[in-house]
């Protein structure tokens, strides 16, 4: 229902008649595309929002949205992160997994224990995502906080000097898709209940990662899927 389309994402950009059937029959039933694009191309023209940008700073985009989702809007899909992602796996200060002595399993810390446990471990009664730990003679902190320390600075504001988008036109964009993306609604198919989260940035079009730092783009727009689940 809401996609965010950077570069050579969708539609005739892509020059395949299946892309741009699909491309038209989602325009047609209503979904809101955001199209990310130095040039207004025919999705750009035709979709939600043409968001001109600077050619090669999509980075910077995807990285203030993600400041935006953790520090202004403060809302993501918990449960997800926790259950679904590494994020609450224990960091050292040499930036790797904590390991259990014994094992060698990665350690993650579990809030209401107060202590550190192995990631399988089946006594788990929570996991922590945000903090600083000692944990066997070092001090860790969750990847989850690692993550939201490192993005602080690549404010709204930030990007905007960088991609020429304005730090307002980047702020609703990335309102509108994290309440697009109805965190915690599900569906069910086939008898089977799914999370639906009918929103997305993709991170591969081509233009926007075929460029100095276009890998790093497209990790970051893993993120900010990963935080609505």
């Amino acid at each position: 229902n809401y996609l965010i389309a950077p570069g050579r994402t969708v539609g005739p950009n892509v020059a395949t008649p299946g892309a741009t059937r699909r491309f038209m029959e989602a325009i047609e039933r209503g979904m809101k595309l955001v199209t990310i694009d130095p040039r207004c191309s025919v999705e750009g023209s035709k979709g939600y929002r043409w968001v001109p940008i600077r050619p090669g700073t999509e980075l910077a985009f995807a990285l203030s949205m993600i400041h935006t989702i953790l520090y202004e809007i403060g809302k993501f899909d918990e449960w997800f992160v926790k259950n679904r992602t590494n994020a609450p796996y224990l960091i050292g200060p040499d930036g790797n997994y904590v390991r259990d002595p014994g094992s060698k399993k990665p350690l993650l810390w579990d809030p209401v224990d107060g202590k550190a446990k192995v990631f399988d471990d089946p006594s788990f009664k929570d996991y922590a995502l945000e903090g600083e730990v000692e944990v066997n003679g070092v001090r860790a902190k969750p990847a989850f906080q690692l993550i939201k320390e490192r993005m602080k600075e690549y404010t709204p504001e930030w990007a905007e000097k960088i991609t020429s988008v304005p730090a307002e036109t980047i702020r609703l964009t990335s309102r509108e898709f994290v309440d697009h993306a109805m965190i915690g609604s599900t569906i069910v198919i086939d008898g089977f209940t799914f999370p639906f989260r009918p929103a997305q940035i993709a991170g591969s079009g081509r233009g926007a990662v075929s460029h100095k730092g276009g890998m790093y783009f497209d990790l970051a727009t893993k993120i900010i899927n990963l935080l609505v689940g």
